[in-house]
């Protein structure tokens, strides 16, 4: 099943995708309208030991990746093994994402504003809201 959703991490920025890497930027127009490098297309794929898998895909066709340094790039046009997450519903509205190394995807405030794959443990930069955006209204550009 695939659902357009709209990721937002607990330092109230959406994830947004620009060239090859990850940035957090705060993309929401002054009209509400969000722009195609916030909108990720979720794929979940059947329950693994009731687990949630999934993946996550572009509006360029590319999917999210993990890489061995536990950087995130959204290059990847096949799904492998470190393009697919477990996605982990946390109890208060928000979820989490585990990666194929057993590490959780962490929005970093500082300097670099990026996504990482590199915490071992779930705390507040680990949990993301949510957006299901199939009935809105998207702009075309980045």
């Amino acid at each position: 099943m695939e659902t357009r959703i709209s990721i937002k991490t607990f330092h109230n920025k959406f994830v947004t995708y620009d060239n090859s890497y990850w940035k957090l930027k705060n993309k929401i127009r002054a009209n509400g309208i969000k722009t195609n490098s916030s909108i990720f297309i979720l794929t979940e794929y059947e329950e693994k030991e009731e687990q949630r898998i999934v993946s996550l895909k572009t509006c360029n066709n590319n999917y999210i990746s993990v890489q061995p340094n536990e950087d995130i790039y959204c290059n990847m046009g096949i799904i492998g093994v470190s393009e697919k997450f477990i996605l982990i519903e946390n109890g208060d509205e928000t979820y989490s994402f585990k990666t194929y190394n057993n590490k959780y995807l962490c929005a970093k405030k500082n300097n670099t504003q990026r996504l990482v794959g590199d915490s071992d443990e779930l705390g507040n930069w680990e949990r993301f809201t949510i957006q299901f955006n199939d009935n809105d209204n998207h702009d075309n550009s980045n």
